[in-house]
């Protein structure tokens, strides 16, 4: 899902993966995987914040109507 506009910038974005990190935790699951546009600079720092690393990129895994965007790969070991 897509945070809109003028919700950046509340902690809004960073509760709900923070949540869905603990959620996941108590699921003894292991790691959490996620992507991302390469373009997507706000959401890239967030992730790194809460302790993601880069893994992989997807070539022209996005298109807008005028270009393609890569998609990074994100990694964070929950266990």
């Amino acid at each position: 899902f897509a945070i809109l506009p003028q919700m950046r910038r509340q902690g809004i974005g960073k509760a709900l993966l923070t949540k869905s990190i603990e959620w996941l935790i108590s699921k003894n699951f292991s790691y959490c995987n996620l992507e991302v546009s390469a373009e997507n600079i706000i959401a890239q720092k967030l992730y790194k914040t809460l302790g993601f690393i880069q893994v992989g990129i997807r070539k022209n895994y996005y298109k807008s109507q005028i270009q393609r965007f890569d998609a990074l790969l994100y990694t964070k070991k929950l266990k």
